[in-house]
């Protein structure tokens, strides 16, 4: 048993310096912990004060980093480069000093857009001047919005994860 105790505490080890870092990433991120759903999924029944351990804490620190960085948006919607960035530039369209409220990716018309963190879809619909138009709700006051979408993928109400299709490339 000697030999299984020094293996779980190398592993406990392991996963405190790992659960460290991942902090240490998202300080610097500004990324704050989400509420975890985790708490809340199953209700009733009688009490029964909860044993901590620091494996216990550990375990359950850990998922609450991994659930934050699961829903927080991250990387590109396509893998082209970025066209035209957020801020001041000139119109495309009239020449004209102007704000770009968004960031605009080089892509192929048709080439699909993926979600860039789990979240809900609480806009899929025509929106403007922004054409055929996705919004995500990633919670932790993180939203992602897709403009200008050729097709949709997803619907008002629907889940997705990181990495799922919710559209197409175009130009509406």
């Amino acid at each position: 048993t000697e030999e299984k105790e020094a293996i779980i505490a190398t592993a406990v080890t392991e996963l405190n310096d790992r659960s460290e870092h991942i902090k240490e990433v998202m300080d610097k991120l500004g990324l704050k912990t989400r509420k975890s759903s985790l708490a809340s999924k199953d209700s009733g029944g009688p009490f029964v004060t909860r044993r901590e351990s620091d494996h216990d804490d550990l375990l359950f620190t850990t998922d609450k980093y991994i659930e934050t960085i699961r829903y927080t948006p991250l990387g590109r919607p396509v893998p082209g480069s970025i066209s035209s960035n957020f801020g001041s530039r000139q119109d495309p369209m009239n020449n004209e000093g102007a704000f770009h409220t968004g960031i605009d990716f080089r892509a192929a018309k048709g080439e699909k857009i993926l979600a860039t963190g789990a979240g809900v879809i609480t806009t899929a619909a025509t929106n403007g001047n922004y054409g055929k138009f996705v919004q995500i709700d990633h919670g932790n006051g993180y939203v992602s919005s897709f403009a200008h979408l050729d097709r949709f993928m997803v619907k008002k109400g629907d889940r997705v994860e990181r990495g799922q299709v919710i559209g197409a490339v175009g130009s509406s």
